[in-house]
C-alpha cells in the first residue's frame, strides 16, 4: 500500500544501477543470452532435446534480474528443467556449474564495456542530481559485481554516497533480491531509516524487496512494458523514466495517473525544500531552460584554454545573445582623439572581435527548423564540468504533432594543442521517426564592431599596422 509518508519527508533514495541508471541492462541482457543460449545448443545436443532459448524479455525479467549471476544461472535452468551443480567461486568459465556460466557470462560483460563503455539515462540523472541538491542522500544497491566499474564508465560515481553491490553481497553472505537484505544493508550504511527512505528498481525482484523490506516508497521503472507487473510486486508508482519527475507541473494528472502525478509534486517539493550545497562543486548546472537569462548563461557556460575562447550559446542557434569564437590577441584598433593631447593618455583603443564561429548546427525535422525558441522544450540540462573541461548539454524537443527528439551535445577546447575545439552532436528519435537534416555552419560574425559595421575578415586589409575592415 502506498506510503503514509510523503516524499519531501524522507531522507534517502536507493536506486538500483542497471535499466533504472545505466543502460547496461541490455548488455547483461545480450550476455545472459550468449551464455545460455550456448550452453542449451550443448546440453540438447548431449540429450537428444529442443530446449526453448533464452528470451532478452521474458527470461531476464523472470528469472535473472536484479539476482546475483548464480542465482540467475539457477533460476533460470530450473525454469528449462536443467540441474547443474552450485559450483565454487573459484570455478572456471567453462565448468558445467552455476558458478562457471556466472563467470563466464562475466567475461562477456566486462568485454563489452571495455570495447563500448555504458551510457546513463538523462532523466535518471537529473533528478538523482535535484535529490542530492536537495540534501537528500542516495546509494545504489545492485547485485551486479560490475557496479564500480560500470559508474566510473558512466561518469556518475560522485552522486552516490553508498554503494553495495554484487562485490558487497558476496563478502556479507547476503540472500540476493527478491530478499530486502541488500537494500536493507544500504539504508544502514546511509544512516537512515527504511520506511524514510525511498527504492527506485527496475526488477520484478528489486521491487519486491523494496516491499518486503518495509521502505517507504517504493518506484517502478517501466522500460520494458511491464508496468502491471511491477505493481503486482509492489511498486507504489510507476513511471516509463525518472525524467517524468522534472515534467512540467501543470501536466494533465488524468494522462499519467494520480498517484504518478503527486510524485511529481512530491520530487519538486524535495528540490524546493532545500539549498544545499550542490555535491561536486566542480560542475555548473542549469536544470531547465531559461530564454530570460541568455545573456548570463553564454558567459557563464563559455570554454577557453587560454588562446581559443568560445561563448556557451545554443548549437541551434536560437535563442542568442551573443555568439561568438574569441582569439587571444585577435582585435580591432582603432584612434584615440582627444580635445586636447596630453602626457600619458593612450592613442589607440583595441576592440576584441570574433572570428568565423564553427559551433554552429542547424537541425531540420521534415524541412523544419528546431530550435529552443520555435519549439516545445520538454526537459533540457546543461553542464559545465570544470573538472573535465567539457560543456554538455541534453535537450527533448516535442514538435507539434508530439513527436519527441533528444539532442545530446558535448563540447570542449583543447588544452593540449590550443588551436583545437570539438563538438558533438547527437540526435535520438524517442517515439517516432523523421526526416532529419543537420547542417554544421561556419559562421560569419555581424556587428563585431560597433552597431552598423559588419566585419568579414575575407574583406579585411591591413593598414598601418592596424586590421580594418576592407572597402
Amino acid at each position: 500500500m502506498p506510503s503514509p509518508v510523503a516524499l519531501h519527508d524522507f531522507d534517502a533514495v536507493l536506486f538500483d544501477l542497471d535499466g533504472v541508471l545505466t543502460t547496461t541492462r541490455t548488455v547483461h541482457a545480450a550476455a545472459w543470452k550468449r551464455t545460455f543460449d550456448e550452453y542449451l545448443d550443448t546440453w540438447d545436443a548431449a540429450h537428444d532435446t529442443r530446449t526453448p532459448r533464452f528470451d532478452e524479455r521474458t527470461d531476464y525479467a523472470a528469472h535473472v534480474d536484479g539476482k546475483t549471476r548464480e542465482e540467475g544461472v539457477r533460476d533460470f535452468l530450473t525454469s528449462r528443467g536443467i540441474t547443474i551443480p552450485p559450483g565454487t567461486p573459484d570455478s572456471p568459465p567453462d565448468e558445467e556449474s552455476w558458478a562457471g556460466l556466472g563467470h563466464r557470462k562475466q567475461l562477456l560483460v566486462e568485454d563489452e564495456l571495455r570495447r563500448n563503455g555504458v551510457e546513463a539515462f538523462p532523466g535518471s540523472v537529473a533528478w538523482v542530481r535535484e535529490v542530492r541538491e536537495a540534501g537528500k542522500s542516495t546509494g545504489v544497491v545492485s547485485s551486479s559485481r560490475n557496479c564500480a566499474a560500470v559508474l566510473e564508465y558512466a561518469g556518475i560515481a560522485n552522486l552516490f554516497d553508498v554503494r553495495v553491490d554484487g562485490e558487497t553481497i558476496l563478502e556479507l553472505g547476503l540472500p540476493g533480491k527478491p530478499a530486502p537484505d541488500a537494500f536493507l544493508e544500504g539504508a544502514r550504511r546511509l544512516g537512515v531509516d527504511p520506511r524514510r527512505t525511498v527504492v527506485v528498481e527496475d526488477a520484478l525482484a528489486g521491487v519486491a524487496a523494496g516491499r518486503a523490506g518495509g521502505f517507504g516508497l517504493v518506484v517502478g521503472v517501466d522500460r520494458d512494458g511491464h508496468a502491471e507487473a511491477l505493481a503486482a510486486h509492489g511498486a507504489d508508482v510507476v513511471v516509463a523514466d525518472l525524467g517524468e519527475l522534472l515534467a512540467d507541473p501543470d501536466e494533465d494528472v488524468h494522462r499519467s495517473g494520480p498517484r504518478t502525478h503527486r510524485l511529481r509534486d512530491a520530487a519538486r517539493r524535495i528540490v524546493a525544500a532545500s539549498t544545499g550545497t550542490p555535491p561536486d562543486p566542480w560542475r555548473l548546472v542549469e536544470h531547465e531552460f531559461g530564454p530570460d537569462h541568455i545573456e548570463q548563461t553564454e558567459t557563464l557556460f563559455a570554454l577557453s584554454n587560454g588562446y581559443l575562447g568560445i561563448r556557451g550559446a545554443l548549437e541551434e542557434g536560437a535563442p542568442t545573445y551573443r555568439p561568438a569564437t574569441l582569439l587571444n590577441g585577435f582585435h580591432e584598433t582603432w584612434p584615440i582623439v582627444y580635445p586636447e593631447a596630453a602626457h600619458g593618455f593612450a592613442t589607440t583603443g583595441q576592440t576584441i572581435v570574433p572570428v568565423p564561429d564553427g559551433t554552429a548546427v542547424r537541425l531540420f525535422v521534415d524541412e523544419e527548423p528546431v530550435t529552443c525558441e520555435n519549439t516545445d522544450v520538454r526537459s533540457f540540462e546543461r553542464a559545465l564540468d570544470m573538472r573535465r573541461g567539457v560543456l554538455e548539454r541534453t535537450v527533448v524537443f516535442q514538435l507539434a504533432d508530439g513527436r519527441r527528439f533528444r539532442v545530446r551535445s558535448e563540447r570542449f577546447v583543447s588544452f593540449a594543442q590550443r588551436h583545437l575545439a570539438c563538438l558533438r552532436y547527437e540526435i535520438t528519435a524517442l517515439d517516432r521517426p523523421g526526416r532529419l537534416v543537420v547542417s554544421s555552419e561556419l559562421l560569419t560574425p555581424v556587428d563585431a564592431v560597433g552597431e552598423d559595421l559588419t566585419l568579414d575578415p575575407r574583406q579585411t586589409r591591413r593598414l598601418a599596422g592596424a586590421l580594418v575592415p576592407g572597402p
